[in-house]
């Protein structure tokens, strides 16, 4: 399922997430990083996976969004390296209890 924010009918983020309750996407335009999009977007992935009787929801999270999923209550398993059409990344498993 996708969840869309949008102002005056321009999208300004959204944030994907699987009936398993993980986090597939979450992107928010850089103009609209720090406006309370991407909070508003994790309320309602967060509403969702509650309707749904989710335990809880979990993520590969970005060095960059890292940060944002620790500020709303997720917790950091483990960091892990993976490959993406060849490039090896960091990422971080993540979950956050419902």
């Amino acid at each position: 399922m996708t969840v869309i924010a949008e102002l005056d009918g321009v999208e300004q983020g959204f944030m994907t997430m699987g009936w398993d309750g993980f986090v597939d996407f979450a992107y928010v335009l850089p103009e609209a990083m720090g406006t309370g999009v991407a909070p508003a977007l994790h309320e309602a992935i967060v509403h969702v996976a509650r309707e749904l009787k989710l335990q809880k929801l979990e993520v590969e999270a970005s060095h960059l969004a890292r940060r944002f999923f620790l500020k709303h209550g997720w917790e950091e398993l483990c960091e892990q390296q993976v490959e993406r059409r060849g490039v090896r990344i960091t990422n971080f498993r993540m979950q956050r209890p419902l």
